[in-house]
């Protein structure tokens, strides 16, 4: 069997934990990290090496491995005590010969990079969890990092890089020690209200129900950057927000924390209102909200967006694309980025066509309308869709949908591409794209898979990103 090379969870303190296989990458193919499946039956035999000061650090560990034995069976020995697995986990096997290349950078001087769960019912070998991991490999690398895990609220050395699953509030930061955008991949707001959709749209009136520290000054910033619509925050008040945008045709209906299109439905008249209302818990809504806002035909959802990562700055114009599931409904299908060194104001420069020029613009003036109201808030990520097309009436619209101050579906892409780019200097931009698949399906030669697992019972079933071509987009 080749060589191959895997990351595994090594004792941190002297607490003793069963290994863990968190990434596992074939240098026969490049370096490629295998696909889930494959990880699932990898065989090893033991650690050739891992030194002192490493194994004394605990973390994650990049060693090399080799031999006939399953990880799983390693696992279930490491249950029943064996000394063979015991001898694994401590990182204590010394094969004669030549020690194998360790990481680049060490454990104990690099940068570690935390996930930090604000979802508890976190699915640890569900998709998403998966990508955010592969996600906050490669930016540790791109920091000179390294990949310690999920944060699980116990002492780690150094000052940790996190990489949030939501925007987070100034709370969490004075827990976490963040202290501005070099500390994490995402955001930081003020308050609850402003991780979710409802922060785009007024409420339907004066009297409406609203969340603590609601500002209604911030919808009269953000003016016609999004489409016509309202937030609302109990059902009567939904009520009325309907009723009223119907008198224009067809609405959408969507609920504040849904992702990926999740929890929304179009509505085109009061009855059919009336029964999603009916279909969303009150806690739900008092707590969380719900929009309505005008619904597009063939509607075309550009993401706009802007990173920090690395020291260096990095803008974007993309557009998204849709796929069906494998019960035939269309859902989120990836999105393909033109990036540029810099921010909003290189990006401009560099954009032709003019609904990208038009949708680019919204997601500016969007973003400084939220920067404006609300001072205390940073983010590494701020990403923007922007949906342009016709309503049920023929009347066209360009607006943003919503933010993303977090890890998100284009991430893959972002990352592709900060990489291609930090790869090449002389580059002033590039296009990457990620793709997600629910049917098994070609995947290009360039790709980097980072979610594989063809048994995977919901949601894709392989994901990948990859550097398409260099040049300006248009």
């Amino acid at each position: 069997m080749p060589l191959h090379e895997i990351v595994i969870d090594v004792d941190h303190g002297g607490a003793r934990r069963l290994p863990t296989l968190l990434e596992c990458r074939d240098p026969s193919r490049g370096g490629q990290c295998l696909s889930q499946q494959a990880r699932r039956s990898f065989e090893i035999e033991g650690v050739d090496h891992v030194d002192d000061e490493q194994r004394r650090v605990g973390g994650h560990v990049r060693v090399a491995m080799r031999g006939r034995k399953s990880f799983r069976s390693i696992e279930a020995e490491h249950r029943q005590g064996g000394d063979h697995v015991n001898r694994i986990h401590d990182n204590m096997i010394d094969r004669a010969g030549a020690s194998l290349p360790m990481m680049t950078t060490s454990v104990s001087s690099s940068r570690p990079v935390l996930l930090f769960n604000k979802n508890r019912d976190v699915d640890p070998a569900g998709h998403d969890h998966l990508t955010r991991v592969a996600m906050a490999q490669r930016i540790a690398t791109l920091i000179n990092g390294h990949y310690a895990g999920v944060h699980d609220s116990s002492a780690i050395a150094g000052h940790p890089y996190f990489i949030p699953d939501n925007t987070l509030l100034r709370e969490d930061c004075t827990v976490l020690g963040i202290q501005g955008e070099d500390d994490l991949y995402g955001g930081v707001v003020p308050h609850a209200f402003l991780t979710n959709k409802t922060i785009s749209h007024p409420l339907p009136d004066m009297q409406a129900v609203a969340p603590d520290s609601w500002s209604p000054r911030l919808a009269q910033r953000i003016g016609n950057t999004v489409l016509p619509g309202y937030s609302a925050f109990s059902r009567n008040d939904a009520q009325l927000a309907g009723e009223r945008l119907l008198e224009g045709g067809r609405v959408r209906v969507k609920r504040a924390a849904g992702v990926g299109g999740e929890g929304q439905a179009v509505v085109d008249s009061i009855e059919e209102l009336m029964s999603v209302l009916d279909g969303i818990d009150r806690n739900e809504l008092c707590q969380e909200g719900v929009v309505i806002e005008r619904d597009l035909d063939d509607a075309l959802t550009y993401s706009v967006g802007v990173l920090r990562v690395a020291g260096r700055q990095f803008a974007y114009c993309g557009t998204q694309f849709m796929v069906e599931d494998r019960n035939g409904i269309e859902v989120y299908g990836g999105s393909e980025l033109h990036v540029v060194r810099g921010g909003f104001a290189q990006l401009q420069r560099l954009l032709a066509d003019d609904e990208r020029v038009e949708a680019t613009g919204k997601a500016i003036q969007y973003d400084a309308a939220v920067s404006a109201e609300f001072p205390d808030f940073f983010a590494s990520r701020r990403n923007y869709d922007v949906a342009a097309g016709r309503d049920s009436r023929g009347l066209r619209h360009c607006g943003v949908l919503e933010q993303s101050w977090r890890i998100g579906g284009a991430t893959p892409a972002e990352i592709a591409a900060v990489e291609a780019l930090l790869a090449e200097p002389s580059l002033d931009s590039i296009v990457a794209s990620t793709h997600e698949l629910h049917r098994a399906g070609p995947v290009p030669a360039e790709a980097r898979v980072h979610f594989d697992d063809p048994y995977s019972r919901s949601g894709p079933i392989l994901k990948y990103s990859r550097v398409h071509r260099h040049g300006n987009p248009t």
